[in-house]
């Protein structure tokens, strides 16, 4: 389920892409005058398979979509969506004269066991939020596959307490 380690990475996330005083960011990183915040899940199959790895139950994809409406309910520049992105063509095509830009979102620890940092581009930017025994790793990753910090197609936000729900 949605953690308050999740919410911190969106909270922590925004700070940064609009350039709040004192939250470090990237030199090249464009200026934004607004976020938005977007949560899909990942599919029942995906997180019983991790649950069942540890012996816990699971939530269904409903019970767990409900808690995020719960969890989003005061926060008006967050929202859900089915699956990650969709909301960017309906975006796109209501307010065509402002440019929005996806970035995928996820702690370190997943990163570094899917490689992602491989995967950005100036079409897949990412923010990734630190994690204990992790962040090191991505930014080894990082160098290793050539990603400049600063370029912000990249981003490694602050390492976090514990973020995962497992």
């Amino acid at each position: 389920p949605i953690t308050l380690g999740h919410m911190q990475s969106f909270e922590e996330a925004r700070r940064l892409l609009l350039a709040e005083a004192g939250v470090p960011r990237p030199a090249r990183l464009e200026k934004f005058a607004a976020t938005l915040g977007f949560i899909s899940l990942n599919g029942d199959r995906h997180v019983n398979w991790k649950l069942q790895d540890i012996g816990e139950p699971s939530l269904s994809w409903a019970t767990r979509w409900h808690l995020v409406e719960l969890a989003i309910a005061d926060i008006s520049w967050m929202s859900l969506e089915t699956f990650e992105g969709e909301s960017m063509e309906e975006l796109k095509r209501r307010w065509s004269k402002l440019t929005f830009i996806h970035f995928y979102m996820n702690g370190a620890d997943d990163v570094v066991a899917h490689s992602k940092y491989t995967w950005a581009s100036r079409d897949a930017r990412y923010i990734t939020m630190g994690r204990q025994g992790f962040t090191e790793q991505v930014i080894e990753g990082m160098a290793n596959h050539g990603l400049d910090a600063d370029d912000g197609l990249f981003i490694l936000g602050p390492e976090l307490p514990e973020i995962s729900s497992t």
